[in-house]
């Protein structure tokens, strides 16, 4: 039988509202279910909670102290996730980028939020090196750093972060304007997470598919937030690909999927044999 959401949240030790309370929280409840799966690895939530002690001390070694904040501008990866949960740990902030944002603009974004670091990768990579030559700072390719973080030995920071911390900076598509930075608390993502399970009824045996675009809040708010929030399972695709989407839905075993209006016309209209 389904579980209500209120169920769903009461088999899972209370979190304090914060990204690295939640975490541990879930690791604690399940430390060998599915957390993260990308491109054929899977880390479980113990090793999702490790792998975050990881980047949170690679960045500190950086660097990066609370209250600083740290730009991503990529395609979307575990990396990427990782970076988010690391920040948050740290009491940082993660600024993320739409990569395909013209440079100047992109260099306008970073000259706003005055970045200790820009991690960088896919298809973000390009743009983020065209808009790092017009404001320059320290750029990073976002697999390196992971490679890095997991093969150093450093000491792995206690969290410091707090319910009321901004952990993240996403930019308005700017329609009227300049894209306005807007500012989200960790206790924001924690509870989009739960009202997400509450929404979609999300279970924690759901593996939960993100094909939208990490910089925005859909696929971090709901797809990622819903899966920590649940102690359920994301699933991280670079990109949203119609011609492969039912194949990766099927090898990952998808349960739930958040897509906009066009790509689901896209995939109603691909072969019935996939």
């Amino acid at each position: 039988a389904m579980l209500s959401s209120r169920e769903v949240l009461a088999r899972l030790p209370a979190h304090d509202g914060t990204i690295p309370g939640l975490i541990a929280t879930r690791a604690a409840a399940h430390p060998h279910r599915d957390a993260l799966v990308y491109e054929g690895r899977t880390w479980s939530w113990q090793a999702l909670e490790r792998d975050v002690g990881r980047v949170a001390a690679w960045l500190a070694d950086a660097g990066v102290q609370r209250g600083d904040r740290v730009a991503v501008c990529a395609s979307n990866s575990a990396a990427f996730v990782l970076t988010f949960f690391a920040a948050g740990r740290l009491g940082a902030t993660l600024a993320t980028i739409n990569p395909d944002v013209a440079a100047p603009d992109v260099a306008d974004i970073f000259a706003r939020v005055e970045p200790k670091l820009v991690l960088h990768g896919g298809s973000g990579s390009a743009r983020a090196l065209e808009a790092l030559a017009l404001h320059p700072l320290r750029g990073v390719v976002l697999d390196d750093m992971l490679a890095e973080a997991e093969h150093r030995t450093l000491p792995i920071p206690a969290a410091a972060a707090r319910a009321d911390d901004t952990c993240l900076v996403m930019f308005t598509s700017g329609t009227t304007g300049r894209p306005k930075g807007v500012m989200h608390a960790q206790r924001t993502f924690a509870l989009a997470g739960e009202c997400f399970v509450e929404r979609m009824r999300i279970q924690p045996e759901d593996r939960l598919l993100a094909v939208m675009p990490l910089f925005h809040i859909n696929a971090m708010f709901y797809s990622v937030g819903g899966a920590c929030a649940a102690g359920a399972t994301v699933i991280i695709a670079p990109r949203f690909s119609a011609s492969t989407f039912w194949q990766l839905a099927a090898e990952t075993r998808a349960t739930e999927v958040n897509l906009i209006m066009a790509a689901t016309n896209i995939l109603l209209r691909r072969p019935r044999s996939e």
